[in-house]
């Protein structure tokens, strides 16, 4: 299932980009777009296409230009599909929210806080509550365990 895998794996990256910009365009642009998460998905393979054509079209272009046309029509074909995949993904309900003016507060504490859960994940903190359930859990058996004994003896 390796397109799962890519999909999933490219949606992971988008969204740790998102996650890692998302205050900054707050901050900056008083908008909040969680649409990037999806639309990413298209348009950066869509880039390095464009990219790849445009060197190709100055390549041939200085060498060859008869033969420009080809990467020519190539690229406004790519360019046109980005354009129309931001289009389609700007008509997504809610895939950008108008806010208030954030403080540069907000901003440092949303830093703080991805930074946090970047230094210390969540696998982390889950094994640590768990391994505080099996002392737990350890504990009261034992102390039940002589309270029977008490009440046998």
């Amino acid at each position: 299932n390796r397109i799962a895998r890519f999909i999933l794996e490219s949606l992971s990256i988008s969204l740790a980009v998102w996650a890692a910009i998302a205050a900054l365009i707050a901050y900056y642009f008083d908008i909040i777009t969680p649409v990037t998460i999806l639309a990413n998905l298209a348009v950066v393979p869509l880039s390095s296409i464009i990219v790849v054509l445009g060197f190709g079209l100055a390549l041939v272009g200085s060498v060859f230009p008869g033969y420009a046309f080809i990467f020519t029509q190539c690229t406004m074909l790519a360019l046109n599909a980005m354009i129309a995949v931001i289009y389609l993904c700007d008509q997504i309900p809610y895939g950008h929210i108008a806010i208030n003016n954030v403080n540069i507060w907000e901003l440092m504490g949303y830093y703080f806080l991805l930074s946090m859960m970047i230094y210390c994940p969540f696998r982390r903190i889950f094994e640590r509550l768990r391994a505080m359930k099996y002392w737990f859990l350890k504990r009261n058996s034992s102390a039940k365990t002589g309270e029977e004994k008490v009440l046998n003896d």
